[in-house]
């Protein structure tokens, strides 16, 4: 749990939706439940297992979806420092980058990288992600 919120405070996202906001608080009601039921007198271990394994379950594919969302920032961000260098040079490709900015601040993230790509791409067609790897070592 902490690990997902100091990557989610790390990156500085500018926007998360509110469902992330509901989830963290749903993980947080199964870890007080688990508390309760670890405290109980006396142990109901079927409910104490069965909480733990949906809460696992839960709070596993809550971090999996952070680490998505924040993969997908990381590579949004290199896509478009990567692009800024044509910027001055093609108006087109500056306009695009805006474009894919503004769904970024929005936190339509996976729209914002579909629009970096397919930006870089009319650069140079087929090579984006040997591109991107070398900007983000060469950072």
């Amino acid at each position: 749990m902490n690990q997902m919120q100091v990557k989610i405070a790390k990156y500085k996202l500018p926007s998360i939706s509110a469902q992330y906001d509901a989830d963290m608080q749903k993980a947080n009601a199964y870890l007080s439940r688990l508390t309760d039921l670890i405290n109980a007198v006396p142990l109901n271990v079927q409910l104490l297992n069965t909480t733990l394994k949906e809460a696992i379950d839960f709070i596993y594919r809550l971090y999996n979806n952070v680490n998505n969302v924040v993969a997908t920032v990381m590579m949004v961000e290199n896509t478009i420092v990567f692009g800024n260098r044509y910027r001055s040079t093609y108006a087109d490709i500056d306009s695009e980058l805006t474009r894919s900015e503004l769904c970024f601040r929005n936190g339509d993230y996976t729209q914002a990288l579909s629009i970096a790509i397919a930006t870089i791409e009319k650069i140079h067609p087929g090579n984006y992600e040997n591109m991107i790897r070398e900007n983000s070592s060469e950072a």
